[in-house]
């Protein structure tokens, strides 16, 4: 069963009114008129990042998958929450981490009001955002023909560069990784 069929049973189980096939980025809460928007991502150890990479970036990456996916939909992040799961070997990687989450925190004025720590031998991320709109949440489910769709960044640049890493390793700087995606058309 692949990613996409799991989510779609899931759906089935526990239906919502803001969402019809694909979903959302955030599941929308409607409390005393006020929209809420709630979402979670995980980031694994070799499926989603290397265990090379530069605690900076997995930092920034954590939690801005989140962020993005609250102003994606119209909100404005409000905190996170925030588990970890790794072994004892991982302490020193763990502190770090969250020595560069407090750095990400208090620039952009949204904190981390909690969490979790488990021992496990993958390391593991796992980042909620709760964020809110003022007004009514930009829906898939809403979108028609003439829309405006805005994109930030390069469509496949991620991937691209994952797999340079794979390739290459942590040696590539972002500005090498970009241009030699820019000229590869990333066909």
């Amino acid at each position: 069963m692949s990613e996409k069929d799991l989510i779609l049973y899931i759906k089935k189980l526990f239906p919502n009114s803001w969402e019809e096939n694909q979903g959302n980025d955030c599941s929308v809460q409607k409390i005393n008129n006020e929209y809420y928007l709630f979402t979670k991502d995980l980031l694994v150890e070799n499926v989603h990042f290397y265990p090379e990479i530069p605690i900076k970036a997995l930092a920034y990456k954590s939690l801005m998958v989140n962020m993005s996916d609250i102003y994606s939909d119209g909100g404005v992040p409000h905190f996170f929450l925030i588990g970890i799961g790794g072994n004892k070997k991982d302490e020193n990687r763990i502190k770090t981490l969250y020595q560069e989450f407090k750095t990400n925190c208090d620039e952009w004025k949204v904190p981390i009001i909690g969490g979790d720590l488990v021992s496990s031998d993958t390391f593991f991320i796992s980042v909620t955002c709760v964020g809110k709109s003022e007004k009514t949440p930009w829906l898939r489910k809403n979108a028609k023909a003439g829309d405006y769709i805005y994109l930030s960044g390069e469509i496949g640049s991620s991937s691209y560069g994952l797999s340079k890493i794979k390739k290459s390793g942590h040696e590539l700087k972002d500005k090498d990784m970009v241009f030699e995606f820019l000229k590869s058309g990333f066909n």
